[in-house]
């Protein structure tokens, strides 16, 4: 990739930011105002995956066989990219953990470079596999060992 086209994807990525931002941090104080213990954050999985249907992503609800999981695709080619993040209470502390914040960051990871920076320029097919375990739910979503470890 030459330097002239990575400043470009950079500076279009900047600006998919700049737009969601308001949206993002939206989604982070909404998560941290409704904490939810793991395996029962209905509220913010309800959120998320309106946000994914909003921006026009196939999500997937309960997926697994988890309630509050869920997955989201962009594409069809070129290889696998996984977000996984959490957004779970922690009991006693709610938040306190930075579980909202994980999430909305994972969200915008999801939302800002597809449209305005990979679209034009190269194919790509991402999968956000969300919560409720998803280091656990890794195996059945097809994703290996080696591909979680670069991960986390």
């Amino acid at each position: 990739m030459s330097t002239a086209l990575a400043d470009q994807l950079k500076a279009a990525a900047a600006a998919e930011i700049d737009a969601l931002a308001d949206r993002l941090v939206h989604v982070s104080h909404e998560i941290h105002a409704h904490p939810e213990l793991n395996y029962e954050e209905h509220f913010a999985h309800d959120l998320l995956t309106r946000v994914l249907d909003e921006r026009g992503l196939s999500t997937t609800r309960s997926a697994y066989g988890v309630a509050t999981a869920f997955e989201a695709r962009v594409g069809e080619t070129g290889p696998d990219v996984a977000v996984l993040l959490e957004y779970d209470a922690l009991p006693g502390i709610g938040h306190a953990c930075g579980h909202n914040v994980i999430a909305a960051a994972g969200l915008g990871a999801v939302l800002i470079p597809f449209p305005a920076a990979v679209d034009d320029h190269q194919t790509h097919n991402a999968r956000f596999l969300v919560e409720a375990g998803a280091a656990r739910l890794a195996p059945e979503a097809g994703l290996t060992a080696e591909a979680l470890s670069v991960l986390y």
